[in-house]
């Protein structure tokens, strides 16, 4: 079908004509809840693993400065991921204004630079990266860190790991090519 004609089935008023990025959906991608119980549950039993080491300590001792680092990570991951769990807003939105990131706020389609979908067999997911001299709304200190340390492995400035979103990434890169194709990388 050209770009001029018009599905017969479709009659003449029931579908406007958008541009990309002009549509009025809204698309909403959750965290897979499950699988984040169950890291802030091995999280948990790591710390309190750990913390035994006190009460039967291994042939040498304990160095109780590692000890106390090792279990306040560990109980920081466990809470961070029990939190994630819990909070009921999707991690990512996406409209026709732009991305609404859970940690970092709206972002709007003129501030990004780039989206991509990473077919990697080691850490598949979905990333996106803003523009020079641009930041997010919220957490501008995170964003910056995470920028940084990602741009050292190649990867985008902000990135949603396959395994922890309820559907996978890929009704994410499809939502995006539907909203704003010409930003994918």
């Amino acid at each position: 079908m050209s770009e001029g004609e018009r599905n017969s089935e479709t009659p003449a008023g029931d579908a406007p004509e958008t541009a990309p990025g002009d549509s009025a959906e809204v698309f909403e991608f959750h965290p897979h809840r499950g699988k984040l119980w169950i890291l802030c549950g091995a999280l948990g039993l790591m710390a309190l693993w750990l913390l035994s080491s006190v009460f039967s300590p291994p042939e040498g001792g304990v160095d109780p400065v590692a000890l106390g680092f090792g279990v306040s990570i560990l109980t920081l991951a466990s809470a961070m991921a029990g939190r994630a769990a819990s909070d009921p807003r999707p991690v990512l939105r996406a409209d026709a204004e732009g991305l609404v990131d859970r940690v970092h706020g709206r972002v709007p389609w003129e501030d990004l630079q780039s989206w991509t979908l990473r077919r990697s067999s080691i850490s598949p997911g979905f990333g996106w990266s803003m523009k020079p001299g641009r930041v997010p709304p919220e957490n501008v200190g995170l964003f910056r860190f995470q920028r940084v340390m990602n741009s050292l492995t190649g990867l985008p400035h902000r990135n949603y790991r396959r395994k922890l979103l309820a559907d996978g990434v890929e009704p994410i890169a499809e939502a995006l090519r539907t909203l704003r194709p010409e930003l994918e990388a």
